[in-house]
């Protein structure tokens, strides 16, 4: 019945939003620019990343929201000492506003659904067709729960199964970012963005650390048209020394490089991008090693003034430490 609740008040929250910013005029922006999602390695998930910012701000007056989805199934497994196996629905509202020309400010918060899923004999089977190792897949049931993990420094050692799937809320995230370049006809544009999390997760075991956590990023963005070229850059101080016994670095790093095919005035957007994160865990195998991650997405932008995206995510180059597989769709609309 909790678990009901907690998602009753998250789609009555996303009502709300929508029934305060429906009745403002949309104008001509576009939502261009990379996907702004955040990590989605199993390793990563173990508190709330960087937020990287396209290198610009909504309008002074206007509203943006964001809705998007993804579907990732996670796979980690060393003999001994962790297996994390699984399948995540993750559904995100967003929601900025321009208070400035130069100013915006946003608001976000995720809910997730936890399952066994039903995408492990696909991934198996896609493995042996092209000659993948199975990674220890093969030694479990499929479409299970589990996250199990010991940790020999300290002895601890946590088992989650079926029971602990299902419905959850995440962290709750506000930002503001500056526009350090103001016209978006300029070839070279630049933002600073500044990130608090609030631990509002409905667990502690996954999805997010218990303390308030701070971020601080650089994005960047230069357009040779029609290429568009996005670097951004950041680091995250984390509250917490440790989750589930694993003894976790504070301070986080996060690099973001993107490209963007896009010619003038076209409704289509091909966009290819990288990830790389830093390691979580202070000294724990595959958690202590740095996280990369490949994307390659498109994006529709409508004459109603909507744009919709869409992006898969694969572990062909990076197989230990990224996501498996996730499909990810979004709408954002300016108002």
């Amino acid at each position: 019945m909790r678990k009901n609740r907690i998602f009753g008040k998250a789609v009555l929250g996303v009502l709300l939003l929508f029934s305060c910013i429906g009745n403002v005029r949309a104008q001509e922006e576009r939502a261009g620019g990379f996907f702004s999602l955040r990590s989605q390695s199993p390793i990563q998930q173990l508190r709330v990343g960087i937020q990287h910012h396209p290198p610009w701000t909504v309008p002074e007056g206007r509203w943006a929201i964001h809705f998007q989805y993804t579907w990732k199934n996670m796979w980690l497994y060393e003999e001994n000492l962790f297996r994390v196996d699984g399948e995540v629905h993750e559904w995100v509202l967003r929601g900025a506003y321009g208070i400035t020309d130069r100013l915006e400010v946003m608001a976000e918060i995720p809910v997730r659904y936890l399952t066994g899923g039903i995408l492990d004999g696909l991934i198996e089977g896609f493995h042996d067709t092209f000659g993948y190792v199975q990674a220890g897949r093969e030694k479990f049931p499929r479409d299970q729960f589990a996250v199990d993990i010991y940790v020999p420094q300290t002895g601890t050692r946590i088992n989650l199964g079926a029971s602990e799937a299902g419905w959850q809320l995440g962290n709750l995230v506000f930002s503001a970012t500056y526009a350090i370049t103001r016209s978006r006809k300029q070839k070279f544009r630049a933002v600073l963005t500044g990130n608090i999390k609030f631990p509002t997760a409905t667990t502690q075991h996954l999805f997010g650390s218990q303390n308030i956590d701070l971020g601080l990023s650089l994005g960047t963005g230069y357009s040779w048209s029609p290429l568009h070229i996005y670097y951004n850059a950041g680091f995250l101080y984390y509250g917490d020394k440790e989750i589930m016994g694993i003894e976790l670095r504070q301070w986080h790093l996060s690099m973001l490089l993107a490209f963007e095919f896009r010619k003038k005035g076209s409704r289509h957007s091909w966009i290819f991008q990288g990830l790389v994160e830093s390691g979580v865990a202070v000294d724990y195998d595959e958690f202590a090693k740095r996280t990369s991650e490949i994307l390659l997405g498109y994006k529709h932008y409508y004459s109603s003034g909507w744009t919709f995206g869409i992006g898969i995510l694969e572990n062909i180059f990076y197989y230990d430490n990224s996501p498996d597989v996730a499909l990810h769709l979004e709408l954002t609309r300016l108002f």
